[in-house]
């Protein structure tokens, strides 16, 4: 969920400045776990883990995607096994 969190907090800072943040530093407190890149011109990567668990979202992606990935591993519905991502 912190990756979600984290999308909301970029999209209001284009929304604010007009561009990406450069980095999550420019968004405040940088969570632990998840990792920014800015892509090109307008997307960005999203990568996060905890334990065993690694998702990767980019901006192109439907945002549903990344929530049912989140519901789905939380929920004990769906897991990815070590060093596999999710889309």
């Amino acid at each position: 969920m912190e990756m979600f969190i984290q999308f909301n907090n970029i999209l209001r800072y284009r929304s604010e400045h007009g561009n990406l943040p450069n980095g999550l530093d420019d968004l405040g407190d940088r969570p632990d776990g998840v990792q920014y890149t800015r892509l090109a011109d307008g997307v960005f990567q999203l990568s996060g883990r905890t334990g065993d668990v690694i998702v990767d979202y980019t901006s192109t992606e439907p945002v549903a995607d990344l929530l049912a990935d989140a519901t789905a591993i939380v929920s004990g519905i769906a897991s990815i096994p070590p060093g596999a991502g999710a889309s």
